[in-house]
């Protein structure tokens, strides 16, 4: 549902959808739930400009599952001198 939200520019609703899905996650696939909610939350703070918070939310992901596509999102933000 975040991601919806993101896509349609509803920011504020997308991070609050990401952080609900992220407190009830259970299971033994919560983690890829996680993973994808922190993610997103990033892509949501990279797209307001706040790059240190897209940055962190990139690395929770990075926590829950190693996945290079939150290896390149973090290294992309710090490549502009971000961290």
């Amino acid at each position: 549902m975040g991601q919806v939200f993101r896509l349609t520019g509803r920011m504020a609703e997308a991070l609050a959808a990401g952080q609900k899905a992220i407190e009830l996650a259970s299971g033994p696939k919560a983690h890829i739930t996680r993973a994808s909610s922190y993610y997103n939350s990033g892509k949501v703070y990279e797209a307001l400009g706040k790059y240190p918070e897209a940055i962190r939310e990139y690395q929770n992901a990075k926590q829950e599952v190693n996945n290079p596509i939150y290896d390149r999102a973090i290294l992309k933000l710090q490549e502009k001198g971000f961290e």
